[in-house]
């Protein structure tokens, strides 16, 4: 259930948000982002997407008892909160929650690594901690995480995600948190952001969040052997910040399916990096992989910009001591133009080598699978495990 701390009545909102209501007090009794179900005495907040726009559902909201929250109305209409823009308000009411729940607020982003880094810390916190749920790390998915806080946790994790320049300029403008972790900075996304400095500029908002800029991970200045050791010593200066007692020395993270999971099937292995890919985080994660007993599948890396040839022809060129199964337009283009021996591209799961791969899985071969969301790797996965 989504809540504001702190706030009880129409008339607290109101005057909270520097807003205009009815003359008529009523009790607030939670949040709902949904008007389908939404139930009597919530507070609707209307988001707009791309494709979408809350305010068309205002009525329904209002028709099932509840109440609204809009950037354009009659204060005066029963059951209204007007106020001057409705994201920037919801954004103050999540800064309420989070202060009057007096949580420890860890706030996350980067090119890479995030959902690992917020998994890797909300496990080891444990029930005390509340955590970005999947992959809501978005604008809206920001808020879901904030407002789902109830007053029974200690931490409150917060996975940010950016996907253009200036994704993070409200969030640094009316939220605060206790400690800013940055995993990386990558290609990913400089289609929309234009540059490696423009990313870096937009995750870099986040700072502004911080109450003490002492408790600031920069997982760029941390340099370990495999991207596993990176997140483990990030996690242990995390937990130290937080006033928390070090990792067992026997810890051992279970990676997520998509992120690095390792799959033992007919006698070999398969590595499910299939989540996500970039430059960056395809040659990290194969860096000290065996040429002699790795294969490596790859999907075309997305939202490269102008680059994303020379990118993928850049990362077959580093790689090229492995035996390379592609998939992909631009791995197809790349693989006729360069004409390498050791590469064999296939176009759909229809013509997917599975009964090859399953050869080399009973060789005690080692399958990597990693690629961008739209290349779908994880079909090509489920094809060797359940045919």
């Amino acid at each position: 259930m989504f809540k504001v701390a702190g706030l009880e009545t129409n008339r607290d909102f109101a005057l909270f948000l520097s807003g205009e209501t009815s003359e008529a007090i009523c009790k607030i009794k939670g949040i709902s982002f949904d008007s389908r179900t939404i139930t009597k005495d919530q507070l609707f907040v209307p988001l707009c997407g791309k494709k979408f726009d809350g305010n068309d559902y205002i009525k329904d909201a209002l028709d099932k008892g509840g109440f609204a929250l809009t950037d354009h109305g009659n204060p005066a209409t029963d059951r209204l909160i007007v106020v001057h823009d409705v994201y920037s308000s919801l954004l103050k009411l999540c800064q309420k929650h989070i202060s009057e729940l007096d949580v420890k607020t860890v706030f996350i982003t980067g090119s890479y690594g995030k959902t690992t880094m917020k998994e890797m810390l909300s496990i080891t916190l444990g029930d005390n901690c509340h955590a970005s749920l999947e992959n809501q790390n978005n604008e809206f998915g920001i808020p879901y995480t904030i407002l789902g806080c109830s007053s029974e946790k200690k931490y409150l994790i917060v996975e940010c995600g950016a996907r253009k320049n200036g994704d993070f300029s409200l969030l640094a403008k009316y939220l605060k948190c206790d400690l800013f972790i940055l995993t990386g900075i990558a290609h990913n996304h400089i289609e929309t952001m234009g540059s490696i400095e423009n990313i870096e500029k937009t995750k870099l908002e986040l700072l502004k969040c911080l109450k003490n800029k002492k408790f600031f991970i920069d997982g760029r200045e941390i340099f370990k052997d495999t991207y596993i050791e990176k997140n483990t010593e990030i996690l242990r200066q995390a937990l130290s910040y937080l006033g928390e007692k070090d990792l067992d020395p026997k810890f051992k993270f279970e990676l997520p399916p998509g992120r690095g999971k390792i799959i033992k099937h007919l006698g070999g292995e398969i590595i499910d990096h299939s989540y996500n890919s970039s430059p960056y985080t395809l040659t990290e994660t194969t860096k000290n992989l065996d040429p002699k007993e790795h294969i490596l599948i790859l999907g075309d890396m997305a939202e490269l910009g102008k680059k994303e040839k020379k990118l993928h022809e850049d990362v077959i060129k580093k790689l090229s001591g492995f035996q390379l199964i592609l998939t992909g337009t631009i791995f197809g283009e790349i693989q006729r133009k360069m004409n390498l021996e050791n590469i064999l591209h296939f176009s759909s799961l229809e013509s997917f080598p599975r009964e090859y791969l399953i050869k080399q899985l009973k060789k005690s071969k080692k399958l990597y699978f990693k690629g961008s969301r739209s290349s779908r790797m994880e079909i090509y996965i489920d094809a060797l495990i359940n045919g």
